[in-house]
This record gives structure tokens, sequence and C-alpha cells, in this order.
């Protein structure tokens, strides 16, 4: 079932699953607890899916945030994404990582801070996972 109102999203219920839709792409929306600008938000358990997002946060809590159009998969301990640029992108975990790897290459140019447990790392164009160890 669609359900539609004016604040710049949809939901629909497939099979028990709300799936959220942006109405006004690219324009940031409040939908309960989540602020975001993603075409499409759905969250099962622990994994969230976002298409196209620049900005998603739950609870005023920064959670992902790109300058360019990510889409991907949020996992504890990484994500699955795709981006059509190259560059940075801020995402939140639950604790610093020993280690941070993109598509199964160690990297050292991450950046962590630890008042927001938010990572910045550098990704490629293209498909990719990111795994926080």
């Amino acid at each position: 079932m669609l359900q539609k109102n004016e604040n710049g999203y949809a939901v629909l219920s497939i099979k028990g699953r709300d799936v959220v839709f942006s109405t006004k792409p690219q324009a940031v929306y409040t939908v309960n607890d989540m602020v975001t600008d993603a075409l499409a938000v759905t969250i099962e358990g622990s994994r969230t899916f976002l298409a196209l997002c620049t900005v998603f946060m739950v609870d005023g809590e920064l959670v992902l945030k790109s300058a360019e159009p990510v889409t991907c998969e949020l996992f504890p301990g990484g994500m699955k994404y795709y981006r059509s640029t190259e560059g940075e992108i801020m995402v939140r975990t639950t604790s610093k990582p020993d280690a941070v790897s993109v598509n199964g290459v160690k990297t050292t140019g991450f950046r962590y801070e630890d008042d927001s447990n938010v990572l910045t790392v550098n990704l490629p164009a293209g498909e990719g996972v990111v795994l926080f160890q």
C-alpha cells in the first residue's frame, strides 16, 4: 500500500517491509527519526539500503555523507556501494576500526573522529565493498 504525503516522501509497504521513496528528488526530507535526501530507503534489521544518497542521519546523528550521490547497503562492519565518481564518504561506525579495506585492499588513507564515530575514506568510482575491522 502506497502512503503519500506533502513532506517530500511516500512509503510503500511490500510484504510487511516499508520502503521510503523521495517524491522530490535531491531534496532533504524527514521521516520518523531519519533525515535524508535518498531516492529510496529501506531498513531490515541491521542493514540499511540507500539509493542515490548524499546525506543520511538517524536520531540527529550522521550515518552517511557524500558530496556525490552514492547507492549503498550499510551493514555491521562495512558497506557495499556504487558511485559514479571517486570521492570521500563519511560513514558512522560503532567504534574506531583497527583496519579499513576498500575492495579487499587495506587502506591507511582514512580519518576517524572519536567524538562522533565517523570514518572518512576515499572511494573509487564504481561498485565496491568497504570493510571496517
